[in-house]
């Protein structure tokens, strides 16, 4: 399919059988389009699903790429904790 051409619609629902009320009708988006169904929220990377990103961190790390790391306002090492007495 070209990238041009637009999605066949989808076809109508079956008759209802005789005796039964006809099924509701699809919800209408403001545009006339049929209204998605919302997505659950999914976390953000960039656009890369979140198994893409692991595997290209753990790409990186094999391939020995240097990572920066992570600022922390950790002070339970012990080195810190004796320079944090000597003030």
């Amino acid at each position: 399919m070209a990238s041009s051409e637009h999605p066949a619609p989808a076809p109508p629902p079956p008759p209802a059988a005789p005796g039964l009320p006809p099924p509701p009708p699809a919800p209408m988006a403001p545009g006339g389009l049929p209204a998605k169904k919302p997505q659950p929220k999914v976390m953000n990377f960039g656009g890369v699903p979140p198994e893409d990103a692991n595997d290209r961190l753990l790409a990186d790390i094999r391939a020995g790429v240097s990572l920066k790391p992570t600022k922390t306002k950790d002070r339970s090492s012990a080195v810190i904790r004796r320079r944090a007495n000597f003030r």
